[in-house]
Order: structure tokens, then C-alpha cells, then sequence
């Protein structure tokens, strides 16, 4: 019933490699993009593009918490349109289910344990179905570090009897949180016949692997000791990532979300928390000054107004030429996941090969967007040297 995770091909001196994964009799390869299930249509991204997994990210708030367990009407609304979407995904494609509990626009204040309590039961679910594939352990958005430990806690109680594979989640928090989850996630794995320690979600909390290098060497370094002490290969999954906070200042920016790939990052999905920036900054913008197109040559994401109409983004630029701000960033995002993709499928079929004639740390430093990038090569060096034991970035540079 649990998640099984295998390596298929890995070179040595990187941390980039090939994985295959399997959850209720489903399987899908590494490295990869796991497309959020609201973002498909029949135009820009269609079902026909993924790649053998999807996301359903599943918001709930906790401002509305008394609104959930009152009105039973309500919660079945919920879980219809959540099954509803669940249909949309075809039968060759896994399904992990995100879970993301946010403060909402009023103040929570203090919940009483019970209340929580029977609140996450419900949210349990209208989560789980039997066409999902995997279901996270929460991750949290602008919510009191103290209610984390309990709520993942009293999730994986609620989802023991049941028949779903269930994984840990790592939410962007501090070293004392981190360190009590693993106590919980040790005595889940004694437990529960549906916990998995081979699959861990990671929370990026909207930016990446370079930029939160601290809360994920945490994270690799966790990953490693489970691989050596379980023999088994451990997935990152990581989720709310994006290729950087501070994007809208620049021009140009590099894609070090698909640099995640390079130093242990398995499969990766879209940011799900806005990033809420003051208005002055807002009224300072041109319209559509800060939509950024990835390049996927070159690792970067550019803003639309440096980008020549040329073969590559030609197209999409003359698509979103009459497009209002909102419906023309829908559109960009749509693209930039179906590079994102291409780029993963390129990686998983021949760059991370074992016999690939290029060395997957020279192809990335032969990107344009990466070559610049002091921080993101500093940090590939020190990881791929801690965990992979191989030569300096130097060694692969011609």
C-alpha cells in the first residue's frame, strides 16, 4: 500500500539522477514536473502534456474553521468539486494531493484543541479519494509555528486506517519544529502501514532550493541518512517553488528553480503563496513589466519587454500582445510549465544518463543564466561536494 521508490540511473559526482516511483500500481520517473491540476485547460496546457504526475494543491483556511464543521452541506460542496477535479486527471497519471492550511484574511486567535482536531478530521476527508495517488502531511501558509507538530500529528491519525499512501511533509519553519516531526514521523512509520519515508514534500514556501539553501541542506541531509539507513532511495518533492522572491526588481533573473534537479531535487511544482508586494512598488511597475517568460536554453527568465520576437518566444508574445495583465501572466505561467517540462523530459532522457557524454554539472554551467550566477554556482559546488563526493566546479568547466 505504501510508495515505492527506485533508482534506475545516476553518474557519479552529481546529485543528479534517475528515479522511478510507483503508489497504487501508477508509476512516473525523475526528474520531473508535477503540473498543478488547476492549471490544465484545453488551449495553453492540456492533459495530453503531463508527464506522469500531477498536483492537486487544496487550500483550506482556518479563519473559516467554524463555517467547515458547522454546515455539512458545505464540506459536501467541498469534497464534490475536489472529486470533480480529481476526475480530470487520467488513469496514467499519479496524483499527490498537497495540502496547504493558511491563516486566511481574519485572525484565527486561539483554537481550541478539539475544535482543531475534528477540523483536520474533516479536511481528511474531503481530501482523500481513491483516485488519489499520494497525500502530504500539511504544509502551512502565514499560520503560529507552535500548531504545526499537532496538526500533522493528528492528520496522520486520521489518515492511518485508510487506504492511501501518505507522505511526510518538511514545512518551511524552524529547527525545532523540523526536529520534532522527524520524532513523529519515526513513531508514523512504526505505526501506520500507508506511511512513507521515501517520499518527502518539501516546502519552498515560494522560492527554491538556492535561495532557501539553509532550510534545505537541512532537508538533503535528513534524505541522506533515511537512504542509508532504509537502503532505499529517498524522492524530494518539492513544492511552492519559484525561481525567486525578489524576480520583480530585475530584468533578468536565473531559473534556478530548474537548478534544484541538479543538487537533489526529484520533481518539483508550482508556488501556491502570493508573494503581497506594497503598493508603491506595485504603482511603479509598467504593465506587464514584471512577467517573466522562461528561456529554457538559456536557465533564465527574462521579462517580456527584453525578449525579441525570435522562434522560441515569438509566438507566445504576440499572444499575449492584447491580453489585460492577469489573463496574459495566466498565459506565461502556462507556458513557462510546459518548458519547465520539456526541460525535465530532456533531463530524465539523456543528460542524467549514465551514459550521457556530457556530465550533468557541465551542462548546467554551460547555461547563459547560470554562468553569472556566483550564488547558485557556490551552492551547487558545496552540495554536490558534501553529498556526492565529487571535484570542484572548476573540473567541469572547459
Amino acid at each position: 500500500m505504501g510508495i515505492k521508490v527506485k533508482l534506475l540511473e545516476k553518474q557519479e559526482g552529481s546529485l543528479a539522477r534517475i528515479l522511478r516511483v510507483e503508489a497504487r500500481g501508477v508509476t512516473f520517473s525523475t526528474p520531473n514536473y508535477a503540473v498543478s491540476l488547476n492549471s490544465l485547460d484545453n488551449k495553453y496546457l492540456s492533459s495530453k502534456q503531463l508527464k506522469g504526475v500531477v498536483e492537486l494543491p487544496v487550500e483550506f483556511k482556518l479563519s473559516k474553521i467554524g463555517r467547515i464543521i458547522g454546515s455539512s452541506e458545505l464540506r459536501d460542496e467541498r469534497a464534490s468539486r475536489y472529486r470533480s477535479l480529481q476526475r480530470r486527471v487520467p488513469e496514467n497519471q499519479v496524483l499527490v494531493s498537497v495540502p496547504i492550511l493558511a491563516r486566511g484574511k481574519q485572525d484565527i486567535g486561539e483554537i481550541e484543541k478539539p475544535l482543531l482536531k475534528e477540523y483536520i478530521q474533516q479536511l481528511v476527508e474531503i481530501l482523500v479519494s481513491p483516485r488519489v495517488n499520494i497525500v502530504c502531511t500539511p504544509i502551512f501558509h502565514k499560520l503560529p509555528e507552535k500548531i504545526y507538530v499537532e496538526v500533522i500529528n493528528d492528520f496522520i491519525e486520521h489518515t492511518s486506517l485508510l487506504d492511501v499512501p501518505v507522505a511526510p511533509s518538511i514545512p518551511y519553519a524552524s529547527r525545532a519544529v523540523h526536529s520534532e516531526l522527524v520524532k513523529l514521523y519515526q513513531r508514523a512509520l512504526n505505526k501506520s502501514s500507508n506511511f512513507s519515508l521515501n517520499f518527502i514534500c518539501v516546502d519552498f514556501n515560494g522560492s527554491n532550493a538556492i535561495n532557501k539553501y539553509p532550510h534545505y541542506n537541512y532537508v538533503l541531509a535528513l534524505s541522506k541518512t533515511i537512504e542509508k539507513e532504509y537502503s532505499e532511495p529517498v524522492l524530494l518533492y518539492g513544492v511552492n517553488v519559484k525561481f525567486g522572491k525578489a524576480a520583480p526588481k530585475y530584468s533578468e533573473f536565473p531559473a534556478r528553480d530548474l537548478v534544484s534537479y541538479f543538487i537533489g531535487v526529484d520533481l518539483i511544482g508550482a508556488n501556491h503563496k502570493k508573494l503581497i508586494l506594497p503598493q508603491e512598488v506595485m504603482d511603479r511597475m509598467s504593465p506587464k513589466a514584471e512577467l517573466k517568460i522562461l528561456v529554457r536554453q538559456d536557465y533564465s527568465y527574462i521579462n517580456i519587454g527584453k525578449l525579441k520576437k525570435d522562434k522560441d518566444v515569438g509566438r507566445i508574445l504576440s499572444e499575449i500582445e492584447s491580453l489585460e495583465k492577469s489573463k496574459a501572466g495566466e498565459v506565461i505561467k502556462k507556458h513557462n510549465i510546459r518548458e519547465a517540462l520539456l526541460e525535465a523530459e530532456h533531463l530524465r532522457n539523456k543528460v542524467f544518463k549514465s551514459n550521457s557524454e556530457t556530465h550533468p554539472v557541465k551542462y548546467l554551467l554551460s547555461k547563459k543564466g547560470i554562468i553569472n550566477d556566483e550564488r547558485t554556482k557556490k551552492i551547487v559546488n558545496k552540495v554536490t561536494q558534501q553529498f556526492a563526493k565529487s571535484k570542484s566546479l572548476e573540473d567541469y568547466i572547459t
